[in-house]
């Protein structure tokens, strides 16, 4: 028995009846959908543009292709969650050059305190001139490594407390949780490439952000 299938001009045929169906707020909207997806790809390749390669930890695993790889889930998560221009571009810059510290690819803590302690003389952005957004960068970058259990003072080692009033301290504390939160899930994302049992798999139930579970399949 022959399958019945379409042939191209078939289902265009029937695309073009489908369309004709749409309103033209409807049509208005798919138009402002592509408009804003053509401009967010834009906007990743300008940033992967500006990547320093030479400034990366040189391994198939933690290399470039990582970096790149963590860059992207960070990407998408940080529109998911709307982050503003500022904390954008904090996660951008831990995205792309939290392993920056390490000396090999095993399975430890230290990098993440050694990248912290270096990153700030590979990125460029001025919004660094402003210590907070500084010293949350290297919080994360410190914290990207560790267990949950140490964000807390992970946090409060980085952040100056001078002249801080509560109010600021817990917008800060905010800012940072979520920053975390989306590079630790980027990080454990990536690790998807890796074989089921392997010393790097991704275990899903430690992703943080329900937007990071969307993503393990990318």
């Amino acid at each position: 028995i022959r399958l019945f299938t379409l042939d191209e001009k078939q289902a265009n045929a029937i695309l073009d009846m489908r369309l004709q169906k749409l309103t033209g707020l409807e049509v208005e909207k798919l138009k402002n959908e592509l408009e804003e997806v053509e401009g967010l790809i834009k906007e990743y390749k300008e940033i992967l543009s500006n990547l320093k390669v030479e400034k990366l930890y040189h391994s198939k695993i933690h290399g470039e292709y990582h970096s790149e790889k963590v860059s992207l889930f960070a990407f998408i998560l940080a529109n998911e969650y709307h982050l503003d221009e500022v904390d954008k571009q904090i996660i951008m810059d831990a995205a792309l050059y939290h392993d920056i510290g390490r000396m090999n690819d095993l399975n430890e803590s230290f990098h993440g305190l050694a990248s912290a302690n270096r990153i700030e003389y590979v990125v460029e952005s001025p919004i660094y001139k402003n210590e907070d957004n500084l010293n949350l960068l290297k919080a994360i970058c410190e914290a990207h490594s560790c267990d949950d259990s140490k964000d807390e003072s992970t946090f409060s080692y980085n952040c100056d407390w001078s002249n801080v009033n509560d109010e600021k301290v817990e917008a800060l504390r905010k800012r940072f949780k979520m920053l975390n939160a989306i590079l630790k899930d980027s990080d454990a994302l990536d690790r998807n490439r890796f074989a089921d049992g392997y010393n790097f798999g991704l275990n899903e139930k430690y992703l943080r952000l329900d937007g990071s579970k969307k993503l393990v399949e990318l």
